[in-house]
């Protein structure tokens, strides 16, 4: 079982602010029944129907159902931040670092590009979801072996 991120007293606000938000975003699948059930499925919520395929293989219905799901939830906890949050963790992307060492001047503020730190986000859910195991995804795992 993976245990999900917790701040460290070396975490920058904006590692704060990514750590919460994807606590947030595992909290809200977890909160959804599996959209997809199968007969005599295991997994009953959005979140172990997630992990499950990444540990194993991502079925048919990833892009028809499990992903929408994923990106309302990362763009909804998105547009939910303040714009200086959402500055901040643009600057964790590769596009916001990239700008952070090129900028001219220390008075120019950084934009806000929502669809990088989506993206950005994304990947971080989904290595959460590669380290996350329970009792019924291993169940679930098994059957598949079996």
């Amino acid at each position: 079982m993976c245990v999900l991120p917790e701040d460290a007293p070396s975490d920058t606000e904006a590692q704060r602010i990514e750590k919460r938000l994807l606590r947030q975003f595992v909290h809200d699948l977890q909160e959804i029944e599996d959209p997809l059930p199968g007969e005599d499925s295991v997994l009953t919520i959005a979140w172990d129907s997630v992990c499950a395929q990444r540990e194993t293989q991502e079925s048919y219905d990833w892009e028809q159902a499990y992903l929408p799901t994923i990106e309302t939830i990362i763009f909804g906890g998105l547009s939910d931040l303040p714009d200086s949050e959402r500055s901040l963790l643009w600057l964790l992307t590769e596009p916001g670092q990239d700008w952070e060492h090129e900028k001219e001047t220390q008075d120019e503020p950084p934009p806000s590009l929502d669809d990088d730190t989506s993206e950005y986000l994304f990947d971080g859910l989904i290595r959460l979801a590669n380290d996350y195991t329970n009792h019924r995804i291993s169940a679930y795992c098994d059957r598949l072996y079996d």
